[in-house]
């Protein structure tokens, strides 16, 4: 061996190296050592900021509001984008069909009833009343189901149908 190089069993001779396990039994394949070391390029530190904390400033809402109020706000936010709708199609009518100014109203009028009509059951549907009043129904056409089996089978037992 060259006499730069110390191989383990030397380290351990010499008492620099020592086995951890006394129960270490040495591999009998022979060893070569490196001749070359490849370089590591080492990246410069970067600031690490653990951005995982918690927010200070929370914040809870709870609303209380009325059938009335969410009628308005209905109102409020569907009144524009149906009017705009119903001109529409009144603009159309007159361009397109070649419609009078009477019934160009009348267009107006209608259309303008029938999508407001129409969004607001569709949106009283949804809503909280809307909800409660289908859960409600459904609950009843269970309880008149189950009375229309138990009617069928009072029947059958009385040697009917």
């Amino acid at each position: 061996m060259s006499e730069n190089r110390v191989t383990v069993d030397q380290q351990i001779e010499m008492g620099v190296l020592r086995h951890a396990n006394p129960k270490y039994v040495p591999a009998r394949v022979e060893t070569q050592a490196i001749t070359h070391r490849p370089t590591v390029e080492v990246m410069p530190p970067q600031n690490n900021f653990d951005m995982a904390v918690t927010a200070n400033g929370t914040s809870h809402v709870e609303m209380r509001t009325s059938a009335k109020d969410r009628a308005q706000g209905f109102i409020i936010a569907s009144m524009p984008r149906t009017f705009a709708f119903s001109l529409a199609v009144t603009l159309a009518a007159i361009t397109l069909g070649g419609v009078t100014l009477g019934a160009a109203f009348v267009i107006l009028f209608g259309v303008f009833s029938i999508v407001e009509i129409a969004s607001y059951i569709f949106t009283l549907s949804i809503s909280a009343e809307g909800v409660a009043s289908y859960e409600a129904r459904q609950k009843w056409a269970v309880i008149r189901e189950e009375q229309r089996e138990r009617w069928n089978h009072y029947k059958k037992m009385q040697g009917g149908e």
